[in-house]
């Protein structure tokens, strides 16, 4: 996508809240307030083809209208700055993946106590990483990794013998242990300050407060990441799964930017799309929103039916809409898979919550514009079921 204006998460994210998700047919996307909106904020800067974060060109005037009077507030606010309730997120979203990552590679067996030794290179690489991108905040990488050793050894599962009667169980347990434990040590060090320079009658006060992180809980979060970066994600078993994931996804791209008829591949909706597109980077833009709501499963069998001679067969698709008819269905079948956009499940919400209940700040309702449309929902308090 890089020659049709880049793809980024966090920008997608916002392509959904704003244009994709369908609600009404009074207004785009979810119509939601600036508050919320600037919440999703990361990045407030347009696509160049040597950075990695941006937001959507089209979508610059959309920053602008959620941000720019909440920042005016504040006087010399740095063109990156993030609103309060968006690094509070941010936050919560990087301890989330961070903890839970590590969690799934000791369940995998990539990472333990053992394997993590001074010796091996993979670790004393992550330091010296680490140790050179917080060169100026006075903290010893090697002491901050030897205080996560020794958290991951009380905790470790691998310690505990197999075959013997609960240990399976007991394995779980630890690990959960382990994972309770990091968040809350992450989640409950953090604190918040007055950005300072506050200007008369602000317009909003999203932008009073920054999140005061200290830097060795900071250190030891980017480190869980390089030794899981190094040890799980690059071990050719995932690397393996990633260039498969990489084949398939730009095989679709391909076949629906340049193959003859390609928009009848489409389902209706998107063929709609695709049609309304006046140039080839909207057309670009349709076809990775199409690809990018995808689920794993959905994107395998897409490929499969593109490109596999034996999945699928025009007797299947009579069939199924044979079976359609005589149950009384709607005759307008697919496979029946779906295409969520928006996840079920956000495993930070409760990070979220635990963060402004700790800093005793005011949720994001009332940190909105005045006279804006009444934030209903933001940030939901865990309750231990799906969303």
């Amino acid at each position: 996508m890089k020659s049709y204006g880049g793809f980024e998460a966090n920008a997608q994210n916002i392509r959904i809240l704003t244009s994709l998700e369908k609600k009404s047919n009074t207004y785009e996307g979810l119509n939601l307030t600036r508050a919320v909106l600037d919440g999703q904020l990361k990045y407030k800067t347009g696509f160049s083809p040597d950075k990695r974060k941006f937001v959507y060109d089209d979508d610059l005037k959309l920053v602008a209208w959620a941000s720019d009077e909440a920042r005016a507030s504040v006087s010399e606010l740095k063109p990156d700055a993030k609103s309060f309730d968006c690094e509070i997120m941010d936050w919560a979203d990087e301890v989330a993946y961070a903890v839970h990552d590590l969690e799934d590679s000791i369940h995998a067996r990539y990472i333990d106590s053992a394997i993590l030794r001074d010796n091996d290179y993979r670790v004393q690489t992550s330091i010296d990483e680490v140790q050179a991108k917080f060169a100026q905040s006075g903290v010893s990488v090697e002491a901050v990794f030897d205080g996560f050793r020794n958290a991951l050894r009380e905790h470790d599962p691998s310690l505990r013998p197999l075959g013997v009667p609960g240990s399976y169980g007991q394995r779980k347990a630890d690990r959960k242990q382990l994972t309770s434990f990091l968040i809350h040590r992450y989640i409950s060090a953090v604190d918040r300050a007055e950005r300072g320079d506050l200007v008369d009658a602000p317009v909003s006060n999203r932008y009073w407060y920054r999140l005061v992180i200290p830097p060795e809980i900071e250190i030891e979060v980017d480190l869980i990441n390089k030794i899981i970066m190094k040890f799980a994600i690059k071990s050719p078993q995932v690397q393996t799964l990633e260039e498969k994931g990489k084949h398939i996804i730009q095989s679709i791209f391909e076949k629906l930017m340049t193959g003859e008829n390609a928009h009848n591949l489409l389902p209706d909706d998107w063929k709609e799309f695709l049609y309304l597109a006046s140039s080839e980077q909207e057309k670009a833009r349709v076809v990775s929103d199409y690809i990018s709501g995808m689920t794993d499963d959905y994107a395998q069998k897409t490929y499969a039916k593109l490109f596999l001679p034996n999945y699928g067969s025009i007797y299947d698709i009579f069939q199924r809409r044979r079976l359609a008819h005589d149950d009384n269905q709607s005759w307008e079948l697919d496979d029946g898979l779906e295409q969520p956009h928006i996840c079920q499940r956000v495993r930070f919400h409760g990070l979220c919550w635990s963060l402004l209940h700790s800093l005793q700040t005011p949720t994001i309702a009332d940190l909105a514009i005045p006279n804006e449309r009444p934030v209903r929902c933001c940030l939901i308090p865990h309750t231990g079921k799906s969303a």
